[in-house]
């Protein structure tokens, strides 16, 4: 049951800090009191969250707990602001991390000089990916699916350069229940148009149906009632059925 948190909960929190209370104490699956403030609506609810935040990152909340968990929230619900406070102090970064920032400086070091991704271009949390390592290909769209869901424009060209498969579902990315979707499914999602037509001039094909809903990106912004969308889509539709591209 969800249930709002006492009034208090600001000095509350702090009394415990004052107290000594390990600001990094973790249940079984990796989860703190950061991650839960995070991701969890009740503060929100108070309008406490930030000054939380704040408080619990002042007193040395480790921001990569449950391997960047709360780097990854920033990055599904489209908090940049979140984000960036996360990376400013200390919040590590994978390719994908660093491509929703638009950080294409950082996206650089995550190659090495004979091209290849290094270990830790796909080493942070996502919520559903595999056990086994996600393959190259894997994490080049897996990073440019986070470049079009946060409408990062450097990132996903530095992505496109690098032959990323702007049509293949990743699953995982965005939740445990998320069957794959492409990245235009995802820039659809969040209205941005000039990214959408972005991954249209790359190739992305408008026909794919996503693996949970079995909708078309169209479809999506239909639901999402993106009427600017929708149109650009059924002009893609139709020009793909056409010539295939």
């Amino acid at each position: 049951m969800r249930v709002e948190l006492p009034a208090n909960v600001v000095e509350m929190t702090q009394v415990l800090l004052d107290a000594g209370t390990d600001v990094n104490a973790a249940t079984i699956e990796g989860a703190t009191t950061f991650t839960f403030v995070v991701a969890a609506e009740q503060p929100a609810w108070l309008g406490v969250d930030e000054e939380l935040i704040h408080m619990l990152m002042a007193a040395g909340a480790d921001p990569n707990a449950r391997r960047g968990y709360s780097m990854w929230f920033a990055v599904e619900t489209e908090n940049e602001d979140l984000l960036k406070l996360l990376s400013e102090h200390g919040g590590d970064l994978d390719l994908g991390l660093a491509a929703a920032l638009n950080r294409v400086e950082a996206m650089d070091g995550f190659v090495s000089s004979d091209g290849k991704l290094t270990p830790a271009a796909g080493s942070m949390y996502r919520p559903g990916a595999p056990s086994e390592p996600m393959s190259r290909q894997q994490i080049l769209t897996g990073a440019l699916s986070f470049a079009a869901h946060n409408n990062s424009t450097e990132a996903a060209q530095w992505l496109l350069e690098r032959d990323a498969d702007v049509n293949l579902q990743v699953a995982g990315l965005y939740g445990s229940r998320d069957q794959g979707s492409t990245p235009l499914h995802q820039a659809t999602a969040q209205g941005h148009i000039e990214m959408m037509q972005l991954l249209l001039d790359h190739g992305a094909d408008p026909t794919i149906e996503d693996l949970r809903f079995t909708s078309t990106p169209r479809v999506w912004a239909q639901h999402f009632r993106l009427e600017e969308g929708v149109i650009l889509l059924k002009e893609a539709e139709q020009k793909w059925e056409t010539t295939g591209e």
